[in-house]
């Protein structure tokens, strides 16, 4: 709007009329746009209380706070008043050469570098974001592809627990006893496909109730407490049924009896761990036994080794584990885990009924889908990497449009000078390299101090990226790409534009 205020100061407009034009121009421009916000934000509350998972907890529930509002809506209204004050404030300096000078604002040597420094200002800003939302993003992704090493569709569980006056831990055999007559009676049961029991679901445990183990290897035993691992009591038929993936040996079975010596299936990463490059079937490791109502260190025996399964939450990193066969290690409170010969629909009645007839005073409670505890697992994490992804991304979209229309104003400003250009033979390459060479390198101071930006801080969003390393060199490069790409179709646009327009009609507009 240069030509337009040259002309009302040529025809007695003075410097504050223009700067209240301009400055009130924008403020309502904002003030509209803080009442839309104010009138939208209930709304805003209430959708994001229905997206929040149930498993999410708050100090503060999420309430409408009047103390944020209204000063968010000053902010709006002071940025409304601030911004429009600037230009102003360079009509206000300029009107005594307005006259001389109608293109005032497209010409000078401090025009131009202001928006050097505002192009090199905004790439850094779209870099930082765009890293930060990148690295979202790909935790996202990681998050949903996480291999847990089981198969939870179609699998039901519920818990059961036996009396202690009637099944004593003095009495071990008494108590696996009861449990694999009731193994076998769900096991009978024409809407059971495969049934097995663990002392503790997956996906609930945390990494801190891992229990210490020490290895025998070819120079002794390692030194008791710095490993530690996740220990377990199955049924012999649990890995089949969540279908695991034996990687050598055996699976436990009824060769693992009580008063045998104690077998022990551990991960491949326990195995890699204690003896790498070595077979683990066969090699003995000492960890706390829970047998009789006391958990005393025992040795065992390895005779097959797993892949990793998930056991914490899939967000958080699980320690080695080892698993035992519950008749060694019998446990009142167990988990049962059914599987459906047609999915989980009808199969609680049937689990239900099959428990009943089998002993009428043993009730099931937490009774649910296994998916259903995987969903719970990663809803929090999955919510807040979505919540913050959403403000990220939506950051990334308004930036990168602020930065093509700076690029693309700069670039307009200087149609003129294209055109004169082109009328005097200038091939309409050289133009857009001419314009490339003028623009690019404030994208690249741009990029490179979004990059150090970047760097110093990713590291805050450490405690919620799943999989991906604060500091990925891809999703840096990633964003920096797609900043030069946005930058240099904003100068490249609006040059075909005006290359392809005739120069006379260039040379005689404002």
């Amino acid at each position: 709007r240069g030509s337009e205020f040259g002309v009302r100061a040529a025809l007695g407009a003075g410097r504050g009329r223009i700067l209240r034009q301009v400055t009130l121009g924008h403020l309502v421009l904002f003030l509209a746009a803080g009442v839309v916000g104010v009138l939208a934000t209930p709304a805003a509350l209430g959708l994001f209380r229905a997206i929040v998972p149930d498993d999410v907890r708050f100090v503060h529930p999420p309430a409408l706070d009047w103390r944020i509002l209204v000063g968010t809506f000053a902010t709006v209204v002071t940025v409304g008043l601030v911004f429009g004050a600037l230009p102003a404030v360079g009509v206000r300096r300029d009107v005594g050469s307005a006259m001389s000078s109608p293109r005032w604002s497209t010409g000078r040597r401090d025009v131009a570098a202001l928006r050097g420094v505002l192009l090199a200002g905004e790439v850094a800003l779209c870099v930082v974001l765009l890293v930060g939302s990148g690295l979202l993003l790909r935790s996202f992704r990681v998050l949903h592809d996480i291999d847990a090493g089981y198969d939870a569709p179609g699998v039901l569980t519920a818990r059961i627990s036996l009396p202690s006056a009637e099944y004593s831990y003095e009495d071990p055999a008494t108590i696996s006893g009861y449990y694999e007559e009731l193994l076998h009676r769900l096991g009978e049961t024409p809407e059971i496909a495969n049934v097995a029991l663990t002392e503790q679901l997956p996906l609930v445990a945390g990494s801190g109730d891992a229990e210490p183990y020490v290895w025998q290897g070819p120079e002794g035993e390692t030194e008791w407490g710095p490993t530690r691992a996740h220990v377990r009591s199955v049924s012999g038929s649990y890995f089949d049924m969540m279908g695991a993936e034996l990687v050598e040996g055996r699976w436990l079975d009824a060769r693992d009896e009580l008063d045998g010596e104690l077998a022990v299936i551990v991960d491949d990463r326990l195995a890699a761990r204690a003896w790498p490059g070595a077979s683990a079937v066969g090699q003995r490791l000492k960890f706390p036994v829970f047998l009789r109502g006391d958990t005393q260190p025992r040795w065992a025996r390895v005779v097959g080794v797993i892949r990793h399964v998930k056991l914490t939450p899939l967000s958080e990193p699980g320690p080695d584990q080892l698993w035992m066969h519950h008749v060694q290690s019998p446990r009142r409170s167990v988990s049962l885990v059914v599987r459906g010969s047609g999915g989980t629909e009808g199969l609680t009645e049937a689990v239900r009924r099959a428990v009943a007839a089998h002993d009428p005073a043993r009730p099931l409670f937490e009774v649910q889908p296994l998916a259903a505890i995987e969903d719970r697992s990663i809803a929090p994490t999955r919510f807040l990497l979505g919540l913050t992804g959403t403000f990220a991304a939506l950051a990334v979209v308004l930036s990168a449009v602020g930065l093509y229309a700076l690029v693309s104003r700069a670039v307009s400003a200087a149609a003129r000078e294209i055109g004169i250009r082109i009328a005097l033979g200038a091939r309409p390459g050289h133009v857009v390299v001419g314009v490339l060479r003028g623009t690019l390198p404030y994208v690249g101071l741009g990029a490179v101090v979004g990059v150090a930006g970047a760097m110093l801080f990713a590291g805050n969003l450490r405690s919620v990226l799943v999989g991906v390393a604060p500091h990925d060199p891809w999703t840096t490069a990633a964003a920096v790409a797609l900043m030069g790409i946005a930058a240099t179709l904003g100068a490249v646009v609006p040059v075909l534009r005006a290359v392809a327009t005739d120069p006379t009609e260039v040379l005689s507009g404002d």
